[in-house]
């Protein structure tokens, strides 16, 4: 009797020590699918982001060769307030104000440019060159 006892408590023993491997077990798979749920949601939320900047790029390349400079400012300006750090809304955005003469603000736009996104500097620095040609030429003059 004492011996079936002690291999009774053994067993327990093992099945104590199965349950709490089994439960760490499943506590690491709940986990990893938490995180992979993370990890696509964010992909997701990434992949839409980008799909809309390229929506607002086609819009606003479109307005731009257009010509219709009070649409593509107002478009610029509605993407910086969802996306303010969006270095093509804000080079599209000093482009709708520099054609509407206010270099101003064309060149702050332009100066953001260069600053949130390096691989763009070169062409926001020639966009500069012109806003300041327009200062240069805007300054009133002393008799």
């Amino acid at each position: 009797m004492e011996e079936s006892l002690q291999q009774l408590i053994g067993e327990m023993s093992t099945l104590k020590w199965l349950l709490g491997f089994v439960t760490l077990l499943l506590l690491i798979v709940a986990s990893m699918l938490v995180f992979a749920f993370k990890m696509m949601t964010q992909a997701v939320k990434n992949t839409e982001s980008r799909a809309e900047a390229r929506l607002f790029q086609e819009q606003a390349e479109n307005l731009l060769d257009e010509g219709k400079d009070a649409e593509l400012r107002r478009l610029a300006e509605s993407r910086l307030n969802e996306a303010g750090s969006d270095a093509w809304a804000h080079y599209y955005l000093g482009m709708a104000l520099y054609r509407l003469k206010d270099p101003f603000l064309a060149k702050q736009h332009f100066e953001k440019v260069g600053e949130l996104n390096p691989r763009l500097k070169s062409i926001a620095d020639e966009c500069l060159e012109e806003v300041n040609l327009m200062l240069k030429e805007s300054k009133p003059r002393l008799v």
